[in-house]
């Protein structure tokens, strides 16, 4: 097997599947290094307070196919740190470069508005995480600051809407997408150039498992920033096994240059205002 058998994606929504999941991976890593297990129901009530405590979790699984093989999750301690608290990646998996792609994208999904990131290690993960640029701190915890590190993609999957990013991109965070991302746990990408936000995507989920694109806004056009904005979420869609993805084109005067441009992504119209493609 290779780490590229492996896919990451972000998991926007960590319902009680998403957390038993994560508790299986964590008890058979815990069961192969020192023979311990937990309660599996106490780990996922700490899991949910940790979720209503924080409010600003993330969390990214690797899966072979459909079965998850790895995870990490953390928060957003303030708007100067995040914090990672979990990594764990299945034995069998181990020596592929999981944990390191893992680790990579979830410091690429806190650089949008976080400078360092912290984490808590065994002895034994020492090394790992020093190889991967960390340092222990004066608290006794790793410690990487994430400026100037560039991302590994362009386009990074957002968790929360926090006051930097509402900062930075009012005009892509209205009201109505701010409660799709925080309250609903729906997707949502940025494309980051040179530091700064240059468009976004956000989605839902309707019945069945379509996804409609909610809205799709680029500062710079004929860069490639909406087509890599329109992959990034046609990925995830494939990934949750939806039908097909829908939109509603929304301004008249604008109506053309959009029918084109999603038209050029594979999507046909099939009404005067809506357009889907099939998965």
């Amino acid at each position: 097997m290779s780490e590229k058998e492996v896919k990451i994606f972000p998991i926007f929504n960590q319902n009680d599947d998403v957390l038993t999941q994560f508790d299986n991976i964590e008890t058979e890593v815990f069961e192969f290094v020192c023979n311990y297990t937990r309660s599996l129901g106490k780990y996922i009530d700490i899991c949910k307070e940790n979720n209503v405590f924080f409010g600003n979790t993330f969390a990214f699984g690797a899966f072979d196919g459909d079965d998850m093989v790895g995870f990490i999750r953390g928060h957003r301690h303030d708007e100067n740190c995040g914090y990672i608290t979990k990594l764990f990646v299945l034995p069998k998996y181990w020596g592929h470069k999981i944990g390191k792609g893992l680790l990579r994208v979830a410091e690429d999904s806190l650089s949008v508005d976080t400078r360092f990131v912290r984490l808590r290690s065994k002895i034994s993960s020492i090394k790992f995480y020093n190889c991967n640029g960390y340092k222990l701190d004066s608290r006794n915890q790793m410690l990487k600051c994430l400026d100037g590190i560039l991302p590994i993609s362009n386009v990074i999957p957002i968790f929360h809407i926090s006051e930097t990013i509402a900062r930075h991109c009012d005009y892509l965070c209205t009201k109505e997408i701010s409660e799709h991302v925080d309250k609903f746990h729906d997707p949502m990408f940025v494309y980051l150039k040179g530091g700064n936000i240059a468009g976004s995507i956000s989605a839902t989920f309707m019945e069945n498992s379509v996804m409609e694109i909610l809205r799709l806004q680029v500062l710079e056009r004929r860069q490639g920033i909406g087509q890599q904005l329109f992959n990034a979420t046609e990925q995830f869609a494939l990934h949750k096994k939806s039908p097909r993805i829908e939109l509603l084109y929304p301004y008249k005067d604008a109506s053309e240059k959009a029918f084109k441009f999603y038209k050029a992504m594979g999507m046909q119209r099939i009404g005067n205002f809506t357009m889907q493609k099939m998965l």
